[in-house]
């Protein structure tokens, strides 16, 4: 086979990218691969091996280092590399998942794989333990071509084994290549001992060639030694160390002609060098591989340090071992983020299992998750939920149907959801009222749905009562803001009959009539006008509260100086305006309503020749405290919550009567607006009434607008 022949062979030439198949059926990992080994070539290395080769460093391409293939059934990855085998471009690596569905499971299509080609190195990609190491021996043979890969794995996994195990098959590929041809040339010169002399001279640029492929190889396996971050070492079957990474000698300050020669128990504490030593004699003595053994140990800092380590079986040509070589990785960091997820795990489990509402998991259209209050409220065992005959939308009812699957699909796509209402149908088949909290989530590397129900079927029992309620009240109020329109129309006729017929009689006989049957007279017109006053009275205050008003801006600094315009103060009474007044937002006509009746008390009731009236208003907590205070007769403390009662006037003028719903009215205005009213007095020297309106802006009132006056 000439140099040309050899070319062909199937390893990738210089600047061809090595060739990697991945066997796994999500799609997700795919992708994952996909992002971690299809990135620009790392110059690092190329530049590295011109140095030491003294060859000038290639500039960098945008080629990608690997060329991946993937297949999602081991049967489809089985005839990509018989295909590729046939077009003389064979995969170097392959991973391959434990699991796939359906078909070949993992080790029957490394089985196939390797019957089609023995020489591919082999990654098995599990989370699992399906199968125990020497159930795989068994399965497939002990070989030097396969690794255990543990799930789930970083990318610096990933990389590092890529980038370790297509080196291996090229460095295997070349050194078969090379040894074809010594025994080609060793062939040949006994064969025909008359040319060996031109042979010789011939084997010269040939041998040279083959030492520069040599020392090619050497340089790149000492550049991978020197710059991977991995623990790399070689040891004989003493167990002592004939070669190391870089990173190895560091861990222990020293460089590699301190490590060579020497074994574990003169660098290690002897606890860790015992544990070290019972495993080398294993893999050297049986030819068991030690695939990702979790080891804990101290650190030269105190520190408890986790480092994940794999030994195989170093073997000659012939196939006998001569020692032992390991990678040895530090994931310490990776243990406390393990142990972080797990305690995490565990808040999450006891926080959902005491919800009080109920707390679910939907992922790949099954209940990956319920909570006990799930149990509890809809009747199923958790063994019901998870199984795989149970359908999710059973629990849905009818009507809330299209509502469910509609917001399902808005979640998959990545839309946020607001809570919402839902009605679903238990085991026993009752009706539940729910309110739902759902977000997209990952779960075990799929998409995924959590949400919180919450049980709402006694508060939409209660406010279908309250709805009820409140409509019943409402129409109560209508019959008797009806009933009171009714009865004041009522009686108000028959006064104005009794009135005008007091008039005529005034008019026509008053001087026929004596004094006494004229005082009667006007005494009987006097009753007359108390009577509307007080039928008018009631039926305002009954008013209060049911007709929608309109809030609009008041500034009472102009709109109270009308109001005491409007009562006609007598010229023996002031009335003043202490300081500034605000601007709120009120129902006018209510406004005016307080002050015209606390104004129209002060000045009715006024037993002084001169009188005054002041009006003013302050700022207390939150809300403007308004007073009207006068000096008239005063009111006794007995009766300060009488007064504001209705029809409890109080005689205090032979001139005056009221009727005993102003204040009672002023009282139900204040209270509307979330205010109190209430009045200081002392006989003699006068009263103060006092009320509050909050100050912040626009106290509303149940069925008001807000506008602003003109």
């Amino acid at each position: 086979m000439n140099n040309g022949e050899k070319e062909m062979t199937g390893f990738p030439q210089r600047g061809v990218p090595h060739r990697i198949l991945v066997i796994d059926d999500n799609p997700d990992i795919q992708r994952d691969f996909t992002i971690l080994l299809e990135e620009q070539v790392n110059t690092k290395l190329d530049s590295r091996n011109a140095k030491l080769c003294g060859r000038s460093a290639r500039k960098s391409t945008p080629k990608s280092k690997y060329e991946l293939d993937f297949a999602s059934q081991g049967k489809d990855g089985h005839e990509k590399i018989k295909q590729a085998l046939s077009q003389n471009r064979p995969y170097e690596l392959v991973f391959v998942d434990m699991r796939i569905s359906p078909g070949w499971d993992g080790l029957e299509t490394i089985e196939h794989i390797w019957k089609t080609d023995p020489n591919i190195q082999v990654v098995i990609c599990t989370a699992h333990s399906d199968h125990s190491w020497e159930e795989i021996n068994q399965r497939l043979g002990r070989s030097e071509n396969l690794l255990i890969l543990k799930k789930p794995f970083d990318s610096a996994e990933i990389a590092q084994l890529a980038a370790t195990l297509t080196e291996k098959w090229t460095l295997a590929k070349r050194a078969s290549i090379k040894m074809d041809e010594l025994e080609q040339i060793v062939k040949e010169r006994t064969n025909e001992p008359a040319t060996t002399n031109k042979q010789t001279q011939q084997e010269i640029p040939e041998r040279k060639r083959a030492e520069q492929e040599l020392s090619y190889e050497r340089d790149l396996l000492q550049t991978l030694l020197g710059n991977i971050p991995d623990y790399i070492y070689f040891k004989d079957r003493d167990r002592k160390f004939v070669r190391a990474s870089n990173s190895f000698c560091d861990l222990f300050g020293c460089c590699l002609e301190d490590i060579i020669g020497k074994t574990d128990e003169e660098l290690f504490p002897r606890e860790v060098a015992e544990v070290t030593a019972r495993d080398d004699h294993h893999v050297i003595e049986t030819g068991t591989p030690i695939i990702n053994k979790e080891e804990s140990s101290e650190g030269f800092d105190g520190e408890t340090q986790w480092i994940l380590t794999t030994k195989l079986p170093w073997r000659d040509k012939k196939g006998n071992i001569i020692g032992l070589f390991g990678v040895s990785r530090e994931i310490t960091q990776r243990k406390k983020a393990e142990e972080a997820l797990r305690e995490s795990e565990g808040k999450f489990r006891s926080l959902t299992e005491q919800s009080p509402n109920m707390i679910f998991i939907h992922s790949k259209d099954k209940v990956a998750y319920a909570n006990k209050k799930c149990e509890e409220i809809m009747g199923y065992k958790r063994e019901e939920f998870y199984s795989d005959d149970f359908n999710f939308l059973t629990l849905i009812a009818p009507e809330s149907m299209d509502l469910i699957k509609e917001n399902y699909k808005r979640h998959l796509e990545g839309e946020e959801i607001r809570p919402y209402e839902y009605t679903l149908i238990n085991k026993a088949g009752e009706k539940i009222e729910v309110i739902n909290a759902s977000k997209l989530i990952q779960y075990e590397g799929h998409k995924a749905i959590i949400g919180v129900v919450t049980d709402i079927t006694e508060r939409k029992k209660s406010e279908l009562s309250q709805n009820e309620l409140i409509e019943k009240v409402d129409k109560i109020n209508r019959e008797l803001n009806d009933f009171a329109s009714i009865v004041s129309h009522d009686l108000k006729a028959p006064l104005r009959g009794i009135k005008t017929l007091a008039n005529w009689i005034l008019a026509d006989c008053a001087d026929k009539l004596g004094d006494q049957a004229n005082e009667q007279i006007n005494l009987l017109l006097d009753r007359v006008e108390r009577m509307y006053n007080l039928i008018e009275g009631a039926l305002q205050y009954s008013r209060l509260g049911q007709t929608k008003g309109k809030l609009i801006q008041v500034n009472l600094n102009n709109f109270v100086p009308e109001i005491i315009d409007m009562v006609v103060p007598p010229e023996n009474i002031t009335v003043t305006i202490e300081n500034e007044l605000p601007v709120i937002d009120c129902d006018e006509t209510q406004i005016m309503q307080i002050f015209q009746n606390l104004l129209s008390n002060a000045i009715k009731y006024m037993d002084k020749p001169q009188g005054w009236i002041k009006v003013a208003c302050v700022e207390q907590d939150g809300f403007w405290k308004f007073s009207v205070a006068d000096n008239g007769p005063g009111i006794e403390e007995k009766h300060f919550e009488r007064i504001f009662k209705i029809f409890q006037a109080l005689p205090t003028s032979p001139m005056f009567e009221g009727t005993g719903v102003g204040l009672t009215i002023a009282k139900k205005i204040v209270e509307l607006y979330n205010g109190r009213i209430w009045v200081e007095s002392k006989v003699g020297e006068g009263s103060t009434f006092f009320f509050t309106l909050p100050k912040q802006k626009g106290p509303r009132l149940a069925g008001t607008e807000m506008g602003t006056k003109k």
